[in-house]
C-alpha cells in the first residue's frame, strides 16, 4: 500500500513538474524552441543542481509541454480548430488513440517517430480510421540514415512536413484546416 502511495506522489509530482516546466518553456521560446530545451537539459547536467538524470525520464512529459508552448507560441490554438496533444512511447498506445480519433476527429496529425520507419500497425490504423492525416518530422529525415528513407505512416498521409522543427506541427494544423475546409465546400 505505502508503495502505491510513493508511485502516486511520484506521478502527481512528474506531471505536476512538466506541467511547470512547460509554462516556463511557453515563456522561453524565441525562434528556436529547441533552443530553450537543449538550454533547459545542459543546465541541469551541468549546473550545481546535477537533476540531469531526473529530467530526461520526464523527457516524453516535456516534450509534450514543450509542443504545447510551441503551438500557444505559434498561436496554432488561434487558428479556428480543436484538437487534443498526445504522446506515447508505445506503439500499441499510438494504435489505440488513432482508432479512438474515428468518428471524434476530422483529421490527425502526426509525428510516429522512429515508428515512422517499422510500424506497419500504424499504417494499417491510419488506413482503417481513413481520416485526413499529416506527418511531421522535426528533422528532415530524408538527409538522415539509408534506413529512414521509408515511412510507412506517410504512406497514408495526404501530406508530409519536415525539417522545420516545431513550425512543422503549425504548419501541418494549418493545412490540415485548409484541407477539411476545401473537402467541406466539394
Amino acid at each position: 500500500m505505502n508503495n502505491k502511495i510513493v508511485m502516486i506522489r511520484k506521478w502527481v509530482l512528474t506531471i505536476l513538474l512538466a506541467m511547470v516546466i512547460g509554462s516556463v518553456l511557453i515563456l522561453m521560446i524565441n525562434e528556436n524552441p529547441l533552443d530553450a530545451y537543449a538550454a533547459l537539459i545542459k543546465g541541469a547536467f551541468n549546473g550545481k543542481l546535477k537533476f540531469g538524470t531526473t529530467l530526461a525520464s520526464f523527457t516524453p512529459l516535456l516534450l509534450t509541454s514543450t509542443a504545447f508552448a510551441v503551438a500557444a507560441k505559434g498561436g496554432a490554438f488561434n487558428v479556428g480548430v480543436e484538437g487534443e496533444v498526445f504522446q506515447s512511447n508505445h506503439e500499441g498506445a499510438i494504435v489505440d488513440r488513432i482508432q479512438e480519433a474515428y468518428g471524434r476527429f476530422d483529421g490527425i496529425v502526426i509525428n510516429p517517430a522512429a515508428y515512422t520507419h517499422t510500424s506497419v500497425a500504424i499504417l494499417d490504423a491510419l488506413k482503417a480510421v481513413a481520416l485526413p492525416t499529416v506527418e511531421v518530422h522535426l528533422s528532415d529525415v530524408s538527409q538522415r540514415e539509408s534506413f529512414r528513407q521509408i515511412s510507412y505512416a506517410g504512406m497514408a498521409c495526404i501530406k508530409t512536413y519536415m525539417g522545420l522543427g516545431f513550425e512543422g506541427y503549425r504548419q501541418a494544423i494549418l493545412y490540415l484546416k485548409d484541407y477539411l475546409s476545401k473537402e467541406a465546400n466539394v
